[in-house]
């Protein structure tokens, strides 16, 4: 009888075993699959010469704009929904996807003072997982730049700070004024202290040690206020 059981349980066991295995495959391929664009979005990926955001909207109404920052993987559409939930785990084409998508504040439009975009931070790299890169000094440096293409424009924003900050700080996260200050004052790197006026976008993305806190990148639009 007692081997019976013993021979029950290791069998479980083995069942149980199985499961996690075949999820863990499941799951490291939906996250492959949805870091891949696809054809069909690559193909109205901006460029310097061509930026047409609204062929991307035909294939998803709800594509904004696209984000792109050299030396990463950041390259993506961004995407705007009714809530912050809907694209955490759906991709580009609304499907389901581990990584979700690149996503705009569902309370932001393009002309606010203080913009946040979110992404996930994934083992297997992609999304803003490499905001992390920002964490050397030597990156950082050298990386001052990057890029914004909404509707039929490029948009040049300055790579302002990086630092990591608490998830549940409400100035920041509920867009409240003073929002930007807030950022710098706690940043690991800063180019300018002093500068907290303009138009600032917060990219941010859950920390790897600690998901209480969240790895972010603060960037400012070059040219005034986007319109």
């Amino acid at each position: 009888m007692v081997c019976l059981v013993i021979n029950y349980l290791i069998w479980a066991a083995i069942v149980v075993v199985m499961f996690i295995c075949i999820y863990m495959i499941y799951d490291g391929l939906a996250v492959t699959n949805s870091v891949i664009l696809g054809e069909e979005i690559l193909t109205y990926a901006p460029s310097d010469e061509t930026v047409n955001i609204a062929a991307l909207r035909d294939i998803n109404e709800d594509i904004v704009g696209w984000i792109r920052i050299k030396d990463t993987s950041i390259d993506y559409p961004i995407m705007q929904s009714t809530d912050n939930e809907y694209y955490l785990q759906r991709n580009c084409r609304r499907e389901f996807a581990t990584a979700g998508s690149i996503f705009l504040d569902y309370r932001n439009e393009w002309g606010d003072e203080f913009l946040i975009i979110y992404g996930h931070r994934m083992s297997y790299g992609g999304m803003f997982t490499d905001i992390i890169k920002f964490k050397e000094q030597s990156f950082f440096d050298e990386h001052e730049t990057g890029e914004l293409f909404i509707d039929n424009r490029k948009i040049i924003f300055e790579i302002v700070a990086f630092g990591l900050i608490k998830a549940s700080d409400r100035l920041i996260y509920d867009l409240k004024e003073g929002a930007a200050g807030r950022v710098i004052s706690q940043a690991t790197f800063v180019r300018d202290s002093s500068a907290t006026e303009g138009q600032y976008i917060l990219l941010s993305t859950c920390d790897a040690q600690d998901k209480t806190m969240r790895d972010v990148l603060l960037v400012k639009v070059s040219d005034g206020i986007i319109e």
